[in-house]
């Protein structure tokens, strides 16, 4: 091999190469659906009184390091380890105008199995499972927001705010996930994701305050930074 050839090879990244070891970082959007059912539930509450709604929300930090093994030029499987701030919003507004939001602010530490293809050397898609642990289980704020329908015997947002943590908890979730990805420059590339729960990750214990067990799932849409290292390659 020529040292124009080997400079090449190591200085840029090659599928063809069989183990790649890498890191990536970056934010997400999440929500999780049904909180606000679990919130206020239809057998207590009038609809037509109140409006309740999930938001989407900026998430961050994404980071995580992953390894890829090529088993071809066109075809990869991959294990990561991560750690994601993913969660819920949550805004109420009624006919007297109170309003307030609750952040349901769950941190993961996740791990993801996935398997890929590669048409194009810069060009990759993949798919995976994600299991992610929850270590913010309590980690729900509340804060009442401009509005002359607040009364003082709602309590102050830290006793709403408590309150909530009492009886809500955050569990660990897992769900698919889908991956394109592009590699931009040298060993550097971009990644979207879109992650779609199948695991309740809110569970309601016993309370007073006609709150309902839900299936609240976690949505979330990342775009992230990545750098590959090649550590091992296939080539002779």
């Amino acid at each position: 091999m020529s040292a124009i050839a080997q400079d090449e090879s190591e200085d840029t990244y090659n599928s063809s190469k069989g183990v790649h070891f890498g890191f990536n970082a970056g934010a997400a959007y999440s929500k999780i659906i049904n909180i606000n059912t679990i919130i206020i539930s239809e057998p207590y509450f009038n609809k037509t009184d109140y409006r309740l709604w999930d938001n989407w929300k900026p998430r961050y930090p994404h980071v995580g390091a992953f390894i890829d093994y090529n088993v071809a030029s066109w075809f990869y499987v991959s294990a990561e380890l991560g750690y994601d701030d993913e969660g819920g919003n949550v805004r109420f507004h009624n006919s007297m105008d109170y309003n307030y939001a609750m952040d349901f602010n769950y941190q993961y530490i996740n791990v993801i199995p996935m398997i890929g293809v590669r048409p194009l050397n810069w060009l990759y898609f993949a798919v995976g499972a994600q299991y992610g642990l929850n270590v913010a289980e309590n980690q729900i704020y509340f804060k009442t927001l401009p509005g002359p329908g607040y009364e003082p015997a709602f309590g102050t947002d830290p006793e709403q705010q408590q309150q909530l943590r009492n009886v809500l908890k955050g569990k660990d979730e897992f769900g698919a996930t889908a991956v394109l990805g592009f590699i931009v420059w040298n060993k550097f590339g971009i990644e979207t994701r879109y992650h779609r729960g199948t695991k309740n990750v809110v569970e309601v214990e016993d309370n007073s305050y006609n709150f309902v067990p839900q299936q609240c799932l976690t949505y979330s849409v990342e775009l992230l930074l990545t750098y590959r290292l090649p550590l091992h390659s296939n080539n002779k």
